[in-house]
């Protein structure tokens, strides 16, 4: 590398120009810093301007972007864009005044190779542009680069993608396209955003690669003639969802979002909802599988949440601020805390924090909280009450006699066990009816004291089948007993002959607490392939059962029928990912002697041909295939059930794929083959020594 060219110094230094960094950038220059805002692109404006995704989707308004979208509504106007979207040139020019008028000092093209760090605080960074190395020193660096990349380089922890294989969010390439309006017949401008694979978003090569594949993808839906579109332009940079997750000061939990918990160093609301886009289940957290597959909760209802300012304080870094979708959030949390909106108003806060440390001439954490959130409610980005507020709307009931109660995990957990018991019946009343899936939820968050009123339920619930077998049966029927149901009391079915709606709630609620009364009625469930969800986008109800089976910590369903139900019909990449997740966690209880046929009847499944295939349904923009992703767990298993090399050769295979992410993914299942082997082997050395 060439000597540096240029020295610049700065009050405050944005790294990165785009969703959150123009709002940082102009909310410290605007509290009178000398900013300069750094950008690799040729371009300011974010997902909105550079990837096509310029449709606001969920979110929360308030500060800076209120004005920046009332000029971006007079801009496009001009631009003769009149509809939802905006004009990606209105944005841009807009975030381009805004930044000229405010005296920020706008550096595109520059790409940062190296942090400055003295004393363990980032002073600065390196940055390679048209004219050679440019070092930029400054007084509070704020992070808005969506990889997190500046923190990254000063030695901040991350982690990056699912526990299971790395794997990240699925990306988009946004291409802008005319459709007519049905209404008036007239072109609109629009927008397609599909999901195009998978990427190593810190991995140059495999952004690379994205790229290619998007493009494929377009153009095979083009020629498809499946849709009618006059596309124009593609995007330039791709709409990557998930990448570096820093680990800061603070860490915003799950239940942190679904609950609405209120930080005191609260500096924004956010408002989305779970937005995942994984189809494979069986490859996401437990929590994914507790609210998707077991609870069915797809409806897209916002939550709000507090964004502490612990959450932009990259741990063990001084002078530094992160702001954007690389923040200090649990990987689950991500998935909703990633709105523009939301994302823009973050950085609005740390441009101001940014500001209010070099003025005071302290360190990003030495900051005054309520100083700084006077500010932020005199911008607007915060409110008043958000300061002092003690309930929220998230997860409360909307209807009956729940509706009147505000719950929180902190009350619940506080409950004398008579109010406890009393709650718990009241939400045991909803299973099989509307809400029932929050019902469970809550039911959850009580814990063992919720058993009574649940086991109620399978009293008062017709519970067994006719055609359960006979174990079943008794299970349910001393469950029910236990719990003081009469002789006289009916179990039999429903006209159905299956467990009823509110039983089977009754039962994954049990299977949360990890009671085994829940096992039977699960059992039938999965056997018999039963689904009562009218939703074709939802798991099945036999697949839920079979999630709340592996939760509770069952291993009652054999290996044997877990083989045998992917065998039985071409089921969707995301069941066969449910499968294969329980066939692991139970292969190790298969008999030696039944072993080597259990792993030849996998092998054989897995090499057949369109396996992994209908990740996506067909009428999908894009067609992925994860038969990388089936085959690796399949490797796993197989190498688990004594058959070492060819569960090696199944991950080995994908070692030479030309997506980074899929390389990635087979290192991580070949280690935890290794893992296994050191186990088992340690396991059986302390039995022979035994």
């Amino acid at each position: 590398m060439n000597a540096v060219q240029e020295v610049i110094t700065a009050d405050v230094l944005i790294a990165g120009g785009g969703t959150a960094g123009c709002s940082a950038a102009i909310a410290a220059a605007r509290e009178g810093a000398r900013t300069v805002l750094l950008d690799m692109d040729d371009g300011v404006g974010g997902v909105a301007v550079r990837a096509n995704v310029s449709d606001y989707h969920f979110g929360s308004r308030g500060g800076l972007q209120n004005e920046v979208d009332r000029r971006v509504k007079a801009r496009q106007n001009i631009l003769g864009g009149r509809e939802a979207i905006s004009h990606p040139e209105a944005k841009r020019s807009v975030y381009g005044e805004l930044l000229s008028d405010c005296g920020v000092r706008t550096m595109l093209g520059h790409l940062i190779y190296d942090v400055l760090v003295e004393d363990g605080a980032v002073v600065g960074v390196l940055a390679a542009g048209p004219e050679g190395p440019t070092e930029i020193r400054a007084k509070v660096t704020v992070d808005c680069t969506a990889e997190g990349d500046v923190s990254a380089m000063a030695g901040a922890s991350y982690s990056v993608g699912r526990q299971f294989d790395g794997v990240s969010h699925s990306y988009s390439l946004c291409p802008r396209i005319m459709l007519h309006n049905p209404k008036t017949g007239k072109l609109r401008l629009h927008l397609k955003n599909f999901d195009a694979g998978w990427v190593h978003s810190p991995s140059a090569e495999d952004v690379s690669r994205a790229y290619q594949e998007g493009r494929r993808h377009l153009l095979n839906l083009l020629e498809s003639g499946k849709t009618d579109v006059h596309m124009l332009s593609v995007a330039p940079k791709l709409g990557i969802r998930e990448g570096r997750h820093i680990v800061g000061d603070y860490v915003l939990a799950l239940d942190d979002f679904l609950h609405d918990r209120h930080f005191e160093d609260v500096i924004a609301r956010a408002f989305s909802y779970y937005d995942t886009h994984a189809r494979d289940l069986g490859n996401e957290s437990d929590f994914a599988q507790i609210w998707l597959v077991m609870l069915d909760m797809t409806e897209k209802k916002g939550l709000w949440c507090d964004i502490p300012y612990r959450s932009l304080l990259p741990g063990g870094v001084e002078g530094l601020l992160v702001s954007s979708r690389a923040l200090s959030v649990d990987r689950d949390v991500s998935m909703a805390i990633r709105m523009q909106r939301d994302i823009q108003k973050i950085g609005e806060a740390a441009g101001v924090a940014a500001a209010m440390a070099v003025r005071l001439q302290v360190k990003p954490r030495e900051v005054s909280v309520p100083d700084l959130q006077r500010r932020l409610v005199e911008l607007g980005v915060l409110n008043e009450p958000d300061l002092i507020r003690t309930d929220t709307a998230n997860m409360q009931f909307r209807k009956g006699e729940l509706a009147e109660r505000s719950l929180s995990p902190e009350l619940v957990s506080q409950l004398p066990p008579a109010e406890a018991l009393t709650l718990a019946r009241l939400l045991a009343e909803r299973l099989g009816a509307e809400e029932q899936a929050l019902a469970v939820w809550w039911l959850r968050l009580l814990g063992e004291r919720a058993a009574e009123a649940l086991l109620e339920a399978f009293g008062r619930e017709p519970a067994s089948c006719a055609n359960a077998e006979s174990e079943e049966a008794a299970g349910i029927e001393h469950a029910a007993r236990a719990c003081g149901a009469p002789p006289e009391v009916e179990l039999a079915s429903g006209a159905c002959g299956a467990p009823t709606s509110g039983c089977r709630m009754a039962a994954m609620a049990l299977a949360l607490l990890g009671r085994r009364e829940a096992e039977p009625v699960l059992l039938h469930m999965f056997r018999s392939r039963l689904n009562g969800r009218a939703n074709p986008g939802s798991y099945p109800e036999w697949i839920a059962a079979l999630a709340a089976l592996r939760l509770m910590g069952s291993k009652a369903l054999a290996a044997s029928e877990i083989v045998a139900a992917l065998h039985e019909k071409d089921y969707n990449t995301g069941i066969c990912s449910m499968l294969l997740q329980y066939l692991e966690t139970v292969c190790g209880e298969v008999k030696a002697e039944d072993r080597d046929k259990l792993a030849e009847g996998l092998l054989q499944w897995s090499s057949r041909p369109g396996i992994g295939d209908n990740y996506v349904p067909p009428e999908a923009d894009a067609q992925l295939s994860v038969r990388w992703n089936l085959q690796m767990r399949t490797g796993i298993i197989v190498a688990r059930l004594g058959l070492g090399r060819q569960g090696r050769g199944l991950c080995e295979t994908w070692l030479n794929d030309e997506r980074v992410s899929v390389r990635r993914a087979a290192a991580k299942a070949l280690e935890r083959i290794e893992s296994n082997t050191r186990t088992e082997t340690f396991e059986q050395r302390g039995d022979n020594a035994g």
